[in-house]
Protein backbone atom coordinates (compact mmCIF):
# COMPACT_ATOMS: atom_id res chain seq x y z
CA UNK A 1 0.00 0.00 0.00
CA UNK A 2 1.82 3.00 -0.81
CA UNK A 3 1.38 6.56 0.86
CA UNK A 4 -0.74 9.22 -0.86
CA UNK A 5 2.13 11.95 -0.65
CA UNK A 6 0.44 14.91 -2.60
CA UNK A 7 3.11 15.49 -5.19
CA UNK A 8 5.91 17.60 -4.95
CA UNK A 9 5.97 20.36 -2.46
CA UNK A 10 7.46 23.30 -4.59
CA UNK A 11 7.24 21.98 -8.11
CA UNK A 12 9.30 24.27 -10.45
CA UNK A 13 8.39 25.32 -13.93
CA UNK A 14 10.47 24.18 -17.01
CA UNK A 15 9.24 25.52 -19.80
CA UNK A 16 6.53 26.14 -22.14
CA UNK A 17 4.46 23.31 -23.73
CA UNK A 18 3.97 25.44 -27.01
CA UNK A 19 0.00 25.47 -26.74
CA UNK A 20 0.00 28.95 -24.40
CA UNK A 21 2.39 31.29 -22.19
CA UNK A 22 1.72 28.96 -19.39
CA UNK A 23 4.38 27.17 -18.37
CA UNK A 24 4.59 23.34 -18.14
CA UNK A 25 5.43 22.18 -14.28
CA UNK A 26 7.75 19.48 -13.45
CA UNK A 27 6.29 17.51 -10.43
CA UNK A 28 8.96 14.36 -10.65
CA UNK A 29 11.33 16.81 -9.26
CA UNK A 30 13.14 14.95 -5.90
CA UNK A 31 12.89 17.04 -3.05
CA UNK A 32 9.89 17.28 -0.59
CA UNK A 33 6.91 15.93 -1.34
CA UNK A 34 3.87 18.20 -0.23
CA UNK A 35 2.99 15.44 2.54
CA UNK A 36 6.08 15.81 4.09
CA UNK A 37 5.64 19.85 3.96
CA UNK A 38 2.40 19.37 5.92
CA UNK A 39 3.93 17.21 8.19
CA UNK A 40 6.42 19.72 9.11
CA UNK A 41 4.57 22.85 9.08
CA UNK A 42 2.04 20.43 12.01
CA UNK A 43 5.21 19.66 14.02
CA UNK A 44 6.36 23.25 14.16
CA UNK A 45 2.99 23.94 15.62
CA UNK A 46 3.17 21.40 17.72
CA UNK A 47 6.49 21.82 19.46
CA UNK A 48 5.39 26.00 19.62
CA UNK A 49 2.38 24.52 21.83
CA UNK A 50 3.88 21.74 23.59
CA UNK A 51 7.61 22.99 23.50
CA UNK A 52 9.96 19.45 23.72
CA UNK A 53 9.73 16.06 25.69
CA UNK A 54 9.92 17.55 28.78
CA UNK A 55 7.50 17.76 32.05
CA UNK A 56 5.40 14.65 30.89
CA UNK A 57 5.16 16.08 27.49
CA UNK A 58 5.03 13.05 24.99
CA UNK A 59 8.36 12.73 23.03
CA UNK A 60 9.45 13.04 19.78
CA UNK A 61 8.29 9.80 17.94
CA UNK A 62 4.31 10.79 19.39
CA UNK A 63 4.97 14.47 18.27
CA UNK A 64 6.30 12.65 14.59
CA UNK A 65 3.19 10.35 14.33
CA UNK A 66 0.58 13.07 15.38
CA UNK A 67 2.56 15.49 13.06
CA UNK A 68 1.95 13.29 9.92
CA UNK A 69 -1.77 12.13 11.15
CA UNK A 70 -2.47 15.82 10.38
CA UNK A 71 -0.60 16.19 6.99
CA UNK A 72 -3.08 12.67 6.12
CA UNK A 73 -6.22 14.97 7.17
CA UNK A 74 -5.16 17.89 5.17
CA UNK A 75 -4.60 15.75 2.35
CA UNK A 76 -7.53 13.97 2.21
CA UNK A 77 -9.74 17.12 2.64
CA UNK A 78 -7.91 18.33 -0.32
CA UNK A 79 -8.86 15.58 -2.68
CA UNK A 80 -13.01 15.22 -0.26
CA UNK A 81 -13.28 19.33 -2.50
Amino acid sequence: MSVKDGGRAFPRPYGNTGHSNEPSWSTDEVGMSLRDWFAGQALAGYLALHGGDNDGVPGPNMAARRAYAYAAAMLAQREAK
